[in-house]
């Protein structure tokens, strides 16, 4: 994609192209490993030469328009405190920004990076850092000019701010930092904090003490605390920065004044506003367009054109005005036809300003008039429909309530779009139009099209995939769709296709609505193909098309290949042509972009999730034949394993006798029978895996303390609570759900409907005391407990030995193990008090270390 951008013109000023919508949610959908490759990507098309304003703001003229999505993206990193948001590259993008709103680049209210660099503190220093070398390369060094304040490397919109909870970090700095200049910059810092928050006498007699035996440093402290009359170059500064001030001040008494003017002559002639004669040429005031521009600004929402919120002039403009412009918008867009994309636009890459005000008017309309849209003749109606074709971001809001009352309209003039789509287009580029928005954003329409979707699909073969894709999606999603008809398609269609994605994209079809037919056709379609590596990619394009990937899967409602023996046969055959030993070892590898072979082979793993969830003996008997023909050797012993744990929970599921139960609680622990009971029962058992490892004679300490895979960890946790389940539980492998994402270890009860995820972290594996805070409250949390049926979950974290200490994020105080494993318990406890849908998190770290501490070292020696 920077390629691609790399090539491209600038967009117009007054026109909002397709790539700018295609950018927007490529941002807001990226995976975030992702983004950061696109955002670093960037950023050498934001340095290109000719720049806006050298030394000040160094962005390229040609590509400034690329710097709005690299503050969006980084926002999305920092917001998620992603580790690459404090790469050089994402700081020096997040940097750029913060001086862009001086040269009118884009609205810096776009995104909340000033919110957010001061909230993540780490962000907040390195960035603070990155500024100061930034302002340093720019000096005269012919003049020998040397930069030892902080304020030099400040202007008005810097995102870093420092408080008292700074003091102990910049101190650091004073000490630890290579360069003399630097140290210095430190010093007048942690001096400005020291004045601004009361001037402890502790604060001051450490900061006496540290500079002590470095004269700069102690020259500059003495200045400090007996301040001279300013230097020339002080005065230079500081006259720098009342210039920057008064040029600021200039820039918004210009825009007073402009806005004062429009306030004046829109006095005088409010009556133009309501006047529509220029409407039908698509033409429209400079008044309206001025008012409707000061409404974007005023309205939060910026993803979209239609703005209803009239009354957020009122304050500015006062009644008469806003009203004005109300009246104008409502009549607008009764007198101006849209064009559509069927019906051949010149330029589909842009959006006429005719276009957002009529979108205007019909969303001030739809929530102001009650009668809205009853009120409305069929014409009216129809040419609604052309304006929410041209909405940004899916359809405009009041299109629901417009179907509602012309619901045949409304079908017609959506499916006109969509069978052009099919039938007719033939860019270069995917469309991105209706059949998109009705895929992402239009649930409330999608069974009313499922009939003509069938149609379009036997009738025609769009150029495209991802409409095709897009199309499949809406139809497998529909438990309304005559599965006949398109059985009866999918087969032809898988047959006759020549181009290998499109053909494994039907056999998929066909796969999900006659599983035992399309298996064996699909069998003999691999025989045929005569280069093996064309039949593993026709095998890995199909189970992904069938399955899913990170990026996109059929949220389908047909999976008539559920059954254990489809799932047996389909599992040996994709093991047949995607081979283990073939496979993508990404584990320890650090951030990597997935292909289709990460894609495939998780697709077809999760064949095997879905047979092993499938309870009875035919499951158990399927398994305990992998066990002795998969075809990877390797495997075969955990297979085994998995078919006796089938086989333990099918064994109790018969429900117990009164007397049953009581001499079970006598002599053992009780059957856990709801997801509260089962997470006290997984918390026991990590408690005895804890106990076993840091003080069993048989402890597995000093095997696993050589171990740094987190994943290698993982299974080993894993087994060993399968291994002592008696059948109360089970512990699925490779589980992952509907976004994608995979909790290190769920844990099921049997007859429970709640599932309790565990987490593991080792924590001295790179991990930050910041990291794993977060990833308490985003991962274990917000991802893997905001299912409602699970409620409770395990932060489950082992301690190598590798590392001595973890920073506290708020406090910045040094923690060992178990204050850390304390500390993020009872940030776990304050974090749920007020989410009802989470009610206990544990908190368990393993030390692996305890055995060794009073016998010999670790592995890896006294580390600190």
């Amino acid at each position: 994609m920077v390629h691609l951008l790399s090539r491209l013109e600038p967009p117009s000023r007054h026109q909002y192209s397709s790539l700018q919508r295609a950018l927007d949610e490529y941002v807001k959908r990226c995976p975030t490993d992702q983004l950061c490759k696109f955002v670093t990507g960037l950023l050498p098309l934001l340095k290109q030469p000719p720049f806006v304003e050298r030394r000040h703001f160094e962005v390229s003229k040609a590509n400034l328009w690329l710097l709005e999505y690299a503050a969006k993206a980084s926002e999305r990193l920092a917001k998620d405190r992603h580790a690459c948001a404090l790469s050089s590259e994402i700081v020096g993008v997040i940097s750029l920004t913060q001086s862009a709103g001086d040269y009118n680049s884009y609205h810096q209210h776009e995104h909340k990076l000033g919110q957010i660099v001061p909230d993540w503190r780490e962000l907040n220093h390195i960035l603070f850092w990155h500024d100061v070398a930034q302002a340093r390369s720019q000096l005269d060094k012919r003049k020998k000019e040397r930069l030892t304040k902080w304020w030099r490397a400040r202007n008005l919109d810097n995102y870093w701010r420092f408080t008292e909870v700074d003091f102990d970090q910049i101190v650091k700095d004073i000490l630890k930092k290579p360069i003399l200049d630097d140290r210095l910059v430190a010093l007048s810092l942690a001096f400005q904090i020291y004045r601004q928050h009361g001037r402890k006498r502790a604060w001051r007699e450490r900061l006496k003490k540290i500079v002590k035996g470095t004269p700069e440093l102690e020259e500059d402290l003495h200045l400090f605390l007996h301040p001279a009359p300013m230097s020339a170059q002080e005065r230079r500064w500081s006259q720098s920065e009342s210039k920057f001030k008064r040029r600021q001040e200039k820039r918004e008494k210009k825009q007073v004044e402009v806005r004062s003017e429009w306030k004046e002559w829109l006095s005088k002639y409010a009556h133009v506003l309501r006047d529509t004669s220029i409407a039908a040429k698509g033409t429209m005031w400079n008044a309206n367009s001025y008012l409707m521009s000061r409404l974007r600004e005023a309205d939060d929402n910026r993803n979209r054109w239609g703005h209803g919120g009239w009354e957020l002039l009122v304050p500015e403009f006062g009644e008469e005005i806003a009203a004005g412009f109300r009246d104008g918008a409502m009549g607008y867009w009764r007198r101006y036809r849209p064009e559509i994309r069927s019906e051949g636009i010149e330029n589909p890459n842009s959006v006429p300003y005719a276009v957002v005000f009529g979108l205007c008017g019909l969303e001030i309309e739809a929530g102001y008039s009650d009668a809205w849209p009853t009120n409305l003749s069929t014409e009216e109606a129809k040419l609604t429909c052309r304006y929410a074709f041209r909405e940004m971001n899916g359809f405009p809001s009041w299109l629901p309530n417009l179907h509602n009352a012309f619901p045949a309209e409304v079908e017609e003039a959506i499916l006109k779009e969509i069978e052009w789509e099919f039938s007719t287009y033939d860019g270069e580029g995917d469309c991105h139009y209706v059949l998109s928005d009705v895929g992402w954003h239009a649930d409330w329409i999608k069974p009313k099209l499922v009939g003509a979707l069938v149609t379009f699909l036997e009738i025609y073969s769009p150029k495209h995939d991802i409409t095709l894709r897009h199309a499949l999606n809406i139809v497998l999603s529909s438990q309304n769709v005559e599965t006949a008809a398109l059985t009866r398609i999918a087969k032809a269609r898988a047959m006759r296709e020549n181009e290998p994605a499109r053909k494994a994209m039907w056999f998929g079809v066909w796969m999900a609505l006659d599983a035992e037919n399309s298996l064996n056709s699909l069998s003999e379609h691999l025989v045929s193909i005569d280069k093996e590596d064309d039949a593993t990619n026709f095998a890995m394009i199909f189970v992904t098309a069938l399955l899913g990937s990170r990026r996109e899967s059929f949220a389908s409602a047909h999976r008539n290949y559920v059954r254990t023996d489809i799932l047996l046969n389909l599992y040996m055959l994709m093991h047949k042509y995607i081979r283990v030993e073939d496979d993508n070892e990404r584990a320890g590898t650090g951030v990597y972009s997935p292909e289709l072979r990460d894609d495939a082979q998780e697709a077809r793993n999760q064949i095997f999730g879905l047979l092993k969830d499938i309870p009875g003996k035919a499951t158990y008997l399927a398994m305990l034949f992998l066990s002795q023909n998969h075809p990877d050797e390797n495997s075969r012993s955990w297979l085994e394993i998995q078919a006796k744990t089938r086989a333990e929970a099918d064994a109790d599921l018969v429900p117990w006798g009164s007397v049953d139960i009581c001499t079970f609680a006598a002599e053992s622990e009780n059957q856990p029978h709801n997801h509260r009971e089962l997470f006290a029962l997984v918390v026991t058992r990590l408690q005895d895996l804890k106990a076993e490892l840091e003080n069993g004679d048989d402890s597995l300490a000093d095997i696993l303390i050589k171990t740094d895979a987190e994943t290698q960890q993982r299974n080993f946790v894993g087994h060993w609570l399968r291994e002592r389940s008696r059948g109360r539980y089970s512990v699925p492998q490779e589980e992952e759900f509907a976004d994608a994402k995979r909790p290190d270890i769920r844990i099921h009860g049997l007859g429970i409907d709640g599932p309790v995820p565990i987490e593991l972290k080792i924590a001295d594996n790179n991990w930050s005391g910041a990291k794993l805070f977060e990833r308490l409250e985003n991962q274990l949390c917000g991802d893997y407990l905001r299912d409602v049926r699970s409620t409770c979950g395990v932060f489950l974290l082992v301690n190598r030995g590798t590392k001595k200490y973890w920073e506290h994020p708020q406090t910045r105080a040094h923690m060992n193990f178990q204050e850390l494993v304390d500390c993020l318990q009872s940030h776990a406890k304050n974090y749920i008090a007020d989410d009802s849908g989470i009610h206990e998190i544990k908190v368990v770290g393993i030390d692996l270390t305890l055995r060794f501490e009073s016998d010999h070292p670790t592995p890896f020696g006294k580390s600190e």
